[in-house]
């Protein structure tokens, strides 16, 4: 951690255009949270390249000591600090805020105490920012404090669907809709992970980017030799299981009627529990299913090079029904065959493998080049697992699958919205200090925390 803003200054480093791309990125979680997605991943690629890169936090309250009590005194800790995390990338961790984050009153106060204190931490970096990059659908107030030539709303969920589910008690969806609404409207573009989400914005957006989850390609390579981890590796085959959260997003009920269904099979859950927002007694009462806890980013493929079926057990409803999980580019990588409830971002990937069946129940891929399959219930979701089993994915299969992940690689998103950044700059005027050359092309990072 540098703490002298000397050093942190003295670490930046870059020519022509590279140096002088600032991004303000408001994050919905912390940099070095167990779930290493969209966030980190495209921060991180951006400094690599030579942007600079202030990664803000998500911002917590005191209800974060129930909800996420390790990260909530990180938080503490860290609060009001500059973090270097790599050259060109810092990480700020926001002070507490009020609780109650989607109140119109709440949210002004807080939105001003933290344009505060992100002001300042530019101004001890000597930036000016030229992009906000925002993931809070709350954030106008903020976005516009800024002050930036160019803002993007990333809009990865489907926060309104998520209040309404219940996730923050005590306000009100129809607040945060309104919210949203303004942001959208304000903003350069939004930028959409799904269909869904693209609908919602199409109304008070002024561009739409679609960018879909992404994949670390040459982390998840199904040609290194991973050791099984060792709490799999003693578990017997077939194993079927997922890496990630469970939370409410996911059918736990489902999970629990495929467990009873296929006794001799080995069901692998790795990943934390948030136990406030899901009930898992079902799972624990069989014997066959297996709550593994959270691995490290960067032991995910070994996790997955261990199972012999992925699977993606989303629950039905309007907020996971918008998802577009960085899960199912992770397994395609992999050449691991997965089985995915019906969300319709997996429903489109599958169809550029397969044809759907005319059973409405389940996708059969086509006889050529087979993708995930897609289940609308305990017992097709069971067929289909055990129709990977009986017919395992051939090379050629595996081949395609990976070739597709790469089309959504990190790399290539990043890419896209240099891109896409550098039009609506062009459409507003070179900001200040811009050289016009194109940023220098520089290798993948490597993996890091």
């Amino acid at each position: 951690m540098a703490s002298d803003p000397a050093a942190v200054q003295g670490s930046q480093s870059g020519t022509g255009r590279a140096a002088n791309r600032t991004f303000v990125v408001l994050s919905t979680t912390d940099y070095d949270a167990p779930q290493f997605g969209s966030r980190q991943q495209i921060a991180r690629r951006l400094a690599a390249r030579g942007h600079r890169v202030l990664f803000v936090e998500v911002p917590r309250a005191v209800h974060s000591f129930w909800t996420a009590p390790d990260a909530a005194r990180s938080a503490i800790r860290r609060a009001g600090r500059l973090r270097e995390i790599a050259p060109r990338l810092l990480a700020w961790t926001p002070p507490f805020v009020l609780p109650l984050y989607y109140n119109r009153v709440t949210n002004a106060l807080n939105q001003r105490w933290l344009a505060r204190g992100i002001r300042r931490a530019l101004a001890t970096l000597s930036w000016q920012p030229d992009i906000v990059w925002t993931y809070w659908p709350n954030s106008a107030y903020l976005v516009r404090a800024l002050g930036a030539r160019i803002s993007v709303y990333h809009c990865i969920d489907d926060f309104v669907a998520a209040l309404g589910a219940g996730r923050h008690p005590f306000q009100r969806p129809a607040v945060l809709e309104e919210l949203e609404r303004e942001l959208m409207a304000q903003v350069d573009a939004v930028a959409v992970r799904s269909a869904p989400l693209a609908e919602r914005a199409a109304s008070h957006a002024k561009q739409i980017w679609k960018l879909p989850g992404g994949v670390d390609t040459k982390v998840f390579d199904p040609s290194f030799r991973f050791a099984p981890p060792e709490a799999i590796a003693r578990l017997p085959r077939p194993r079927i299981g997922w890496v990630g959260t469970l939370d409410d997003r996911v059918d736990t009920e489902l999970l629990a009627r495929c467990a009873e269904a296929l006794p001799n099979a080995s069901f692998i859950m790795v990943g934390p529990v948030k136990s406030h927002r899901t009930r898992i007694d079902g799972l624990q009462a069989r014997p066959n299913v297996h709550l593994l806890s959270a691995c490290k980013p960067d032991e995910v493929p070994a996790h997955l090079a261990a199972l012999d079926v992925g699977i993606l057990p989303y629950a039905s409803g309007a907020y996971p029904r918008a998802l577009s999980t960085v899960k199912l580019h992770e397994m395609l990588a992999m050449g691991l065959a997965i089985v995915s409830t019906a969300l319709p971002y997996v429903e489109s990937e599958a169809a550029r493998f397969g044809d759907r069946s005319t059973a409405p129940d389940v996708c059969r891929p086509s006889d050529s080049i087979r993708g995930p399959a897609i289940a609308c219930d305990a017992a097709s979701f069971v067929s289909a697992i055990e129709s990977w089993r009986l017919r395992p994915p051939t090379a050629a299969e595996r081949s395609r699958w990976r070739a597709r992940a790469a089309e959504c690689s990190w790399g290539a998103q990043v890419t896209e919205i240099e891109r896409l950044i550098e039009l609506l700059i062009e459409g507003a005027g070179s900001p200040e200090g811009s050289t016009g050359e194109p940023p220098p092309a520089e290798p993948e990072p490597a993996f890091v925390r």
